[in-house]
């Protein structure tokens, strides 16, 4: 659908705003009338709401006065931004645009009275562009030059609304297709007072804790089925689940056992899975995103990790950086995986050699043994707490660098 192109792809190519077409329209002109405009904005905005509230029906219903005259200052600010910058619009000069069109989706506001706003704030500036045009003795043609400027921006606004209108039409006869465009919106925010509906409508209200899951699998399409399924079977609260570019995102209620829920999937389906610390606030989404995010870097695979789970030597040392790679012991390169395993199980014992012995299933002595050829290879002592720390967090980082192993 050509909407794409404005909602995905970008403004269309055959529209621009004709700066380039207007050469005599030099700087010190459009300064003039644009300071002029800025001057005059407010009463811009008066003269529209009060235009729009005289014809029968009045304003759109959705679009109260006060919204309404915000909504048209926010159109004289961008058109005024435009021309002085003289750069093309690009899609996010729109958002404000777009939420307006999903709301003629709803019901909240009708397409036809929005356009004839649209049409009347057109009209309304152009002729404040020529009167204002006059009252600094600019010669006419540099104020009619702006009002052909105006012309294209306010066409393309128009044209905007309409496709935007259409797509979101199609998205509501696709509930699939609109949560994973919701989803969209939410991980790449910040989402606006339309996704919070939209959520609403779902019987999700943030403002209780939620959390957030990232999901990894070779088999999206196939993990997201079985996780739909499973959650219906155990009527679990409303949650928002949808493939967002190459993972799978659920949002759920905090108290939902999401982690036991996603552990049932990953015993049918090969997965890996990171979930959030709770959270209440859709600010706090794109965190959210980010800690499941990390917590997904740390599980293995069928693995689920919660973040609340995850100790803080290992959230430190899950992304370590090119100065603490290059921190770690030069000997502690040249344990083999038998004494890094040995390490790893006496740290989980308490450094209780007996204890990690009978874990490795070797003898005690076996133990120690191994204990003090790394200490002799790299100097470190495990009976000092500093030198521990420093091997486990070498050979945990080694690990990270040789592609994973099992973490302490």
């Amino acid at each position: 659908m050509a909407v794409r192109r404005f909602v995905s792809n970008g403004l269309p190519a055959e529209m621009p705003l004709r700066r380039t077409q207007t050469p005599g329209l030099t700087s010190i002109h459009l300064a003039g009338l644009t300071h002029a405009i800025v001057a005059h904005r407010a009463e811009i905005g008066d003269q529209v709401v009060a235009d729009v509230s005289g014809k029968p029906g009045g304003p759109p219903s959705g679009l109260p006065a006060e919204q309404l005259r915000e909504h048209v200052l926010r159109h004289v600010d961008e058109f005024v931004r435009l021309v002085q910058t003289g750069r093309r619009p690009v899609p996010s000069d729109f958002d404000f645009v777009l939420d307006v069109a999903r709301a003629t989706v709803t019901g909240e506001v009708d397409i036809r009275q929005l356009l004839d706003v649209y049409r009347v704030c057109h009209q309304i500036e152009s002729e404040w562009i020529v009167q204002l045009g006059a009252e600094i003795s600019e010669p006419p043609e540099f104020a009619l030059q702006t009002v052909q400027l105006l012309m294209d921006y306010s066409l393309l606004v128009s044209q905007v609304v309409v496709e935007a209108h259409l797509e979101f039409l199609s998205l509501q006869a696709d509930p699939e297709v609109m949560t994973a465009r919701l989803m969209a919106d939410l991980m790449e925010g910040p989402a606006g007072p339309q996704a919070v509906r939209r959520l609403k409508q779902m019987g999700i209200v943030l403002g209780d804790p939620h959390q957030l899951a990232v999901v990894s699998a070779p088999n999206l399409q196939a993990t997201h089925e079985a996780m739909r399924r499973l959650l219906l079977q155990l009527r679990r609260s409303a949650h928002l689940a949808a493939i967002w570019i190459d993972h799978l995102v659920v949002l759920a209620p905090a108290d939902v056992m999401l982690s036991d829920t996603l552990k049932q999937v990953a015993s049918r389906v090969p997965l890996r899975a990171g979930i959030s610390l709770p959270f209440s606030e859709l600010q706090s989404l794109a965190e959210a995103r980010d800690e499941a995010m990390l917590a997904l870097a740390l599980a293995a695979e069928r693995q689920v990790v919660r973040l609340s789970k995850v100790r803080l030597f290992d959230y430190l040392l899950a992304h370590p950086s090119a100065t603490a790679r290059k921190l770690v012991p030069p000997r502690l390169r040249e344990l083999d995986e038998v004494h890094r395993v040995t390490l790893r199980y006496f740290a989980l014992a308490n450094l209780n050699a007996e204890q990690a012995a009978r874990a490795l299933g070797v003898h005690a002595n076996t133990v120690m043994y191994r204990l003090r050829k790394v200490h002799k290879l790299t100097g470190l002592d495990v009976r000092r707490l500093e030198d521990m720390i420093d091997l486990l967090a070498g050979v945990r980082i080694l690990d990270l660098t040789d592609g994973g192993g099992q973490q302490a």
